[in-house]
């Protein structure tokens, strides 16, 4: 049954909303052939990593898009469009999409849309592989102190070697 005017802009109004919590990352699947339960699965694992996966029309994405700025045409993408929404961590959403579609064959991940950049669907399983972002902030503090450490060692060094030799001469 098609859906009213008022129906399609109360869409629009929540494809804004979330627009508006400043996601730091949408990705764009194909859900054709996902049964219903298995879909509110999904919704319920993205809502543990912050996300959120919206259905709607490609025409209505596509307008809201288009105000906010975004430059993704989802009409342009193959199949029936869900949009996931990362307002955490888009790396740990980006997993849970991609572990559930490894589970799921038939869902198709088409691509993903991050800090005003276009990722193909070969890039967004690469980010997915990524480590989470404290293990990656963890790793740059460890190889930013990592040198540190050496120059405090080798000044150490020195002074013990001066204080062994004064010892001795003291001796």
């Amino acid at each position: 049954m098609p859906k009213t005017k008022a129906q399609k802009e109360e869409i629009s109004q929540n494809i804004r909303g979330l627009l508006d919590k400043n996601p730091s990352a949408l990705a764009f699947l194909d859900f054709q052939g996902i049964p219903v339960k298995k879909l509110s699965e999904l919704r319920g694992g993205l809502q543990k990593k912050e996300g959120k996966l919206l259905v709607a029309k490609k025409t209505l994405f596509q307008r809201v898009f288009q105000e906010k700025g975004i430059k993704v045409n989802p009409r342009t993408l193959e199949g029936q469009v869900a949009v996931t929404f990362a307002f955490g961590d888009p790396v740990e959403t980006m997993k849970h999409l991609h572990e559930f579609k490894l589970e799921k064959e038939s869902l198709r991940l088409l691509g993903g849309y991050m800090e005003g950049e276009w990722y193909s669907p070969e890039q967004v399983k690469a980010i997915a592989s990524l480590a989470p972002k404290p293990v990656l902030l963890a790793q740059l503090v460890g190889s930013i102190a990592s040198p540190l450490s050496g120059t405090i060692g080798v000044l150490q060094g020195t002074i013990k070697g001066l204080l062994t030799v004064l010892q001795k001469a003291k001796a």
